[in-house]
């Protein structure tokens, strides 16, 4: 009996483990799913808020909706990686990047949900030469838009969100930059 009592408390714990990773995956993925739905309507709002706007104006809009729908579908395909159980391909690259890019289309993607939350998204003026970096560029992209989301989200009316970046100088290694968003939210 205590055999058979060790065993079925062993396999309860087993199951109760799984259950966690169960529920911390759909708060992940919920949340993965949810910043960039919100960058395509906060684009949407402001493309159609107010006086007409030139055809630029909409143009600018409709790429934003557009480069957004893609990384959406990216986090898409990738559940339905992990649905497969092919985990490995999942793998971040590792390829020289301009780091550059992905800010720039982070930055651009958090603008737009920040003017209908009434925050200012701010960032230093991108360095003239390239910033490289071995790296995963849509990965990076979707990593700091979740971070630059967060704090537009839980930033009050008024408030500022900024992105920081600056290089490290590590000695005998590729290119490191340390990237920060800083904020006053809640």
């Amino acid at each position: 009996v205590q055999a058979r009592t060790t065993e079925l408390s062993a396999a309860l714990a087993a199951l109760q483990q799984v259950d966690q990773r169960r529920r911390q995956l759909f708060a992940d993925v919920s949340h993965e799913l949810r910043t960039p739905a919100t960058a395509i309507r906060g684009e949407a709002q402001v493309a159609l808020r107010g006086r007409d706007k030139p055809i630029e104006e909409y143009k600018d809009s409709l790429r934003r909706v557009a480069d957004t729908a893609a990384q959406l579908g990216q986090v898409i395909d990738d559940l339905l990686v992990v649905a497969r159980e092919d985990i490995d391909a999942l793998a971040v690259r590792r390829e020289p990047i301009d780091l550059r890019d992905p800010i720039a289309a982070a930055l651009e993607q958090a603008r737009g949900l920040a003017g209908s939350q009434q925050v200012r998204v701010e960032s230093a003026p991108p360095p003239v030469h390239a910033m490289p970096v071995l790296g995963d560029a849509p990965r990076l992209q979707q990593l700091l838009a979740v971070l630059l989301d967060n704090a537009v989200r839980y930033s009050r009316p008024g408030g500022m969100v900024r992105l920081q970046v600056e290089p490290l100088q590590p000695q005998d290694q590729p290119p490191q930059w340390d990237l920060r968003v800083e904020d006053r939210g809640i």
